[in-house]
């Protein structure tokens, strides 16, 4: 009959030294991630919000032609309540905003009991991300029939900027600066813009 006999020195496993390395390992890799993380998930929150608000322009602009009629996007505080208003702070777009369709005459004012027809409507950012407005377009724009800007919109310009480290800078190398031109069309320029706080 065969006998087997096992060695102290066969077991497998870790020693404590080995697995505290590993642990030490896995943390650091872990802290230089989730910085990585963090940049990842604000690039996103500013690109969303970027091309929400160029998607809205293009949708006021396109159905300003195929209605033959003015299309207006304003600046709202209570764009997902159940009757938006256009309202807000001065030249802050960041509590989002409604596209409707200019039926009562009043600018700048969407009134559904006049007659005003909502297209959409955009939710806010969200707290990391800033959009700024110049002056042209403080409260709202309006799209003529022929798809251009009213001529106190022209040009419009936004900043879209985002809070990468949360200490309340919102920075300029990394921001999107949307310009309408005269004619209506947006174009969004990527990249180091001149301010987050007053485009111009």
């Amino acid at each position: 009959m065969m006998t087997i006999t096992i060695s102290p020195h066969s077991e497998k496993g870790f020693t404590l030294q080995e697995l505290m390395l590993s642990l030490a390992i896995f943390f650091i890799l872990g802290a230089l991630g989730v910085p990585s993380y963090v940049g990842y998930v604000r690039n996103g929150e500013l690109s969303n919000s970027a091309t929400s608000l160029f998607a809205d322009l293009h949708l006021a602009r396109s159905e300003a032609i195929k209605r033959k009629t003015t299309v207006s996007l304003c600046r709202s505080a209570d764009s997902m309540a159940d009757n938006p208003t256009c309202g807000g702070s001065a030249n802050s777009w960041s509590d989002g905003w409604i596209v409707y369709v200019e039926v009562d005459g009043v600018q700048g004012n969407f009134d559904q009991a006049g007659g005003d027809v909502l297209l959409t409507v955009s939710s806010p950012p969200g707290n990391n991300v800033e959009i700024v407005s110049n002056s042209n377009a403080d409260a709202f724009i309006n799209y003529n029939p022929d798809g251009s800007l009213s001529l106190i919109n022209s040009p419009s310009v936004y900043s879209v900027c985002v809070d990468r480290d949360k200490d309340g800078d919102f920075e300029e190398l990394t921001g999107r600066e949307i310009r309408v031109n005269p004619m209506g069309r947006p174009e969004i320029m990527a990249g180091s813009i001149i301010s987050c706080e007053n485009p111009a």
